[in-house]
């Protein structure tokens, strides 16, 4: 079997060229599937997300932080029995992309006299950008949600009474939600 060896020459600069070019798409293409595939996946937390932050209202989050907080306090020396009531300054907020086309036309006339004339006119808009395509059924897109700020904390604890219980209650949950101090209130659990 005899090898050839191919040359630029044989080749000739148009192939190469078109060879060039289709390696270039192919690589686009894959890298496009790659990211669209992520989207895709991203897409579907989001919806996830939206569907339970929807269907259980917007206390969800606080009601999660007094859960979380009521297990955890109940695991420090002193507290004992706990009970935990977590009060909003600001509910939490979904921030949903926006879509903003501009266009811009401008338009020169010159009249047979040789004046000019010059218009121009600028059109923008907001549209919300939907998951699922842009038809009506969609949901929104949320690209970030922010937490809803705390403005207050009541504890109610078995170890209440004892005032360092309550002073590590209170530096647990000033830590936790960056909440003053006198916004935190520690109480005795009464005894039944």
């Amino acid at each position: 079997m005899d090898k050839k060896k191919l040359s630029l020459k044989e080749i000739g600069l148009p192939r190469l060229l078109i060879l060039l070019f289709a390696g270039v798409i192919l690589i686009f293409l894959s890298l496009s599937e790659a990211a669209s595939g992520q989207k895709g996946q991203k897409d579907s937390k989001d919806e996830t997300t939206k569907e339970v932050t929807v269907e259980e209202g917007k206390n969800r989050g606080l009601s999660e932080y007094e859960k979380r907080l009521t297990e955890v306090l109940s695991k420090v020396e002193g507290v004992g029995h706990v009970e935990v009531m977590i009060t909003e300054k600001e509910s939490k907020e979904l921030v949903v992309l926006k879509d903003k086309p501009y266009t811009q036309e401008t338009l020169n006339e010159t009249d047979q006299s040789g004046g000019t004339r010059m218009s121009s006119s600028a059109k923008s808009e907001e549209e919300t950008v939907l998951s699922g395509g842009s038809s009506s059924a969609g949901t929104p897109f949320v690209t970030k949600e922010v937490a809803a700020k705390v403005e207050g904390v009541l504890v109610i604890a078995e170890g209440g009474a004892d005032g360092k219980v309550a002073a590590n209650i209170t530096a647990a949950v000033q830590a936790l939600f960056g909440v003053e101090a006198h916004k935190i209130k520690v109480l005795p659990m009464v005894q039944n």
